[in-house]
């Protein structure tokens, strides 16, 4: 492996693992964060001409992925996937069905999800966790929210439901996500962030206590329900939810 197999690589494995989000949106996500820190690793140990990179090697990498329009790849978060590659080593032992013609594995809930380990008082597990589901409408965007990575991502709707084209929306991640009519994007993370379908940050919603999940409803749906820790408050909207 050269650089540029590197760089290739990521890339294919970025682009093969947003193909297949419209099965696991979650477990793909993470697939891809493996992959690319699997990829990075394997450079660092046996690249052919990784001594001319070093130290600043995760910093060329996330300029060069960027320019190729790969986004959610700082040097930070690349930083991340090496450690999650080197944390569970053992996915590449659990290779069961296709992503590509290379690399073939399903992604298995860690030991702690499966023995009964409990964190914030609940059994969870990164590989099995999500604050909610969502319809999805052939034609219109759909958002999907990631608390771990801060990052919230838009898909196109497929005519059969199917996600594809996924591309970074914000970089702001939480635990739910909700659209009213105009397109505004309200994410709940630790407040409510309003952006427009641009991406542009409108503004905050202030709320009490940290939100879990949004959900638009009432009769005119135009009342935004915010489910939080101990309690479920409601706001009256301008718009209705999509």
């Amino acid at each position: 492996m050269n650089y540029d197999a590197l760089i290739t690589g990521i890339s294919d494995a970025h682009r093969q693992a947003q193909a297949g989000a419209a099965e696991a949106v979650n477990r793909h996500l993470i697939l891809r964060n493996w992959l690319i820190g699997a990829y990075l690793i394997e450079f660092e140990q046996n690249g052919e001409d990784r001594a001319q990179y070093g130290a600043g090697l995760l910093t060329r990498v996330s300029g060069d992925l960027r320019k190729r329009g790969i986004e959610g790849t700082s040097p930070d978060l690349l930083e991340r996937m090496r450690l999650l590659y080197q944390a569970y080593p053992q996915f590449r032992d659990h290779i069961s069905a296709t992503l590509s013609r290379k690399l073939s594995f399903t992604l298995p809930a860690g030991a702690d999800f499966l023995n009964g380990v409990m964190s914030w008082g609940v059994k969870s597990n990164p590989q099995s966790r999500s604050f909610g589901l969502a319809p999805v409408t052939p034609g219109q965007p759909f958002f999907v929210t990631d608390e771990a990575n801060l990052t919230t991502w838009a898909a196109d709707v497929n005519p059969d439901g199917s996600l594809d084209n996924f591309r970074l929306f914000a970089e702001q991640g939480g635990e739910g996500v909700a659209v009213d009519s105009r397109g505004n994007v309200y994410i709940a993370a630790g407040q409510i962030y309003v952006y427009s379908p641009t991406g542009k940050l409108l503004g905050t919603i202030e709320v009490p206590e940290r939100p879990l999940q949004l959900v638009f409803g009432g009769p005119d749906r135009k009342t935004l329900f915010i489910p939080a820790r101990t309690s479920l408050y409601a706001i009256r909207m301008r718009y209705p939810g999509r």
